[in-house]
């Protein structure tokens, strides 16, 4: 790094609000095209989709992998005791698990975990399920919360807002993001993650936030003309991950510090929906996303069958390469451009 090290000169008035964009003087016409291009995905998709993850401030107690499952209940291990929950008062979730990781740009997001969710909706709005409807209609989810009542009823968790009544210790310590389960398609972002960690969800999963260690959030609004795929694209090109480097914080390894602050701000290609030539390059680039994601399955499925995987690895990166030099187009960047741009992983990869 220190040999190709470059430095330059910033008047400090050039630095407005709280991030500092910190870009070398080569590539400051690079910078300068694209956001001239874009807008940022805050305005895009708006503030209130871009979120954090779900903090039930007792994810031991709440979140559990299944054992086994009957047609109406999960069956789970807590505390070395088998225990069975009402599957109506769950949801999918995604825990992370080390060595293994399906939150990748080009899989089909699948959760791995169950969570305890005991909230329904009543005028539009998710709600707390009193326990008394829970003793009554959840007789197994009311026994697991009586053996767990000492760790969610105890002086140390904080719940907020506060609790109105003495029996509501069964809701999770925030309400931030319970919604989340009703959006039919989502983004999941690792908060400190490398490239390509941008997953589809459309299982109404839910994640956990929590600083560098947590997940973050971005959906569509309804009636909005762009898609999911087509943001998950542009921030998974050579472009996207470099504007995350430079609005984000980078970590030894080439992990990028991406929460919400940050993907608010980051510059978004605008498509003009009126011009016909900008509609079928958002549309080609959606439907080249999904035909990636395709074979990523694809590749995944035939893991360690080298006869299936090398032709199935060659159209994958073509094709990845052909999704690249579209977003590319769409930019109006030739190739040369294109090269300036630092690939992030390779820049602080650890030897």
């Amino acid at each position: 790094m220190a040999n190709g090290a470059t430095t330059g000169t910033r008047n400090i008035s050039a630095f407005k609000g709280e991030t500092w964009v910190l870009c070398p003087d080569n590539l400051l016409p690079v910078l300068s095209q694209i956001k001239a291009q874009s807008a940022n995905l805050v305005d895009i998709v708006g503030e209130d989709h871009i979120f954090n993850g779900i903090q039930t401030s007792a994810n031991n107690e709440y979140i559990f992998q299944p054992t086994r499952e009957d047609a109406t209940c999960y069956y789970f291990m807590y505390q070395g005791h088998e225990y069975k929950v009402e599957k109506a008062v769950t949801k999918p979730y995604f825990k992370t698990v080390r060595g293994v990781d399906s939150l990748n740009t080009y899989r089909t997001f699948k959760p791995n975990a169950r969570v305890i969710f005991p909230y329904k909706k009543h005028n539009q709005r998710l709600d707390i399920i009193p326990l008394s409807t829970i003793q009554r209609k959840y007789p197994y989810l009311y026994q697991y919360l009586q053996v767990v009542k000492h760790k969610l009823d105890h002086p140390s968790r904080d719940i907020k807002p506060t609790p109105t009544t003495p029996n509501e210790w069964h809701r999770y310590g925030r309400h931030q993001s319970l919604e989340a389960c009703e959006i039919n398609e989502k983004l999941i972002v690792g908060v400190n993650s490398q490239c390509d960690k941008y997953a589809v969800d459309t299982k109404g999963t839910l994640v956990s936030s929590g600083g560098t260690a947590g997940y973050c959030l971005v959906s569509v609004p309804e009636g909005n003309p762009y898609s999911i795929y087509y943001i998950q694209a542009i921030l998974g090109s050579i472009q996207g991950e470099w504007l995350a480097s430079l609005y984000g914080e980078i970590f030894r390894g080439g992990f990028i510090a991406r929460g919400t602050k940050v993907l608010k701000q980051l510059p978004i290609r605008r498509i003009d929906f009126a011009n016909a030539d900008e509609k079928n390059a958002h549309d080609d680039i959606v439907n080249r996303q999904k035909r990636l994601i395709v074979l990523g399955d694809k590749i995944a499925q035939n893991a360690g069958n080298a006869r299936r995987l090398t032709p199935l690895q060659r159209q994958f990166d073509a094709l990845k390469a052909e999704q690249q030099q579209a977003i590319n187009t769409l930019y109006g960047m030739d190739e040369s451009t294109v090269a300036l741009i630092p690939i992030i992983k390779d820049l602080y990869a650890t030897d």
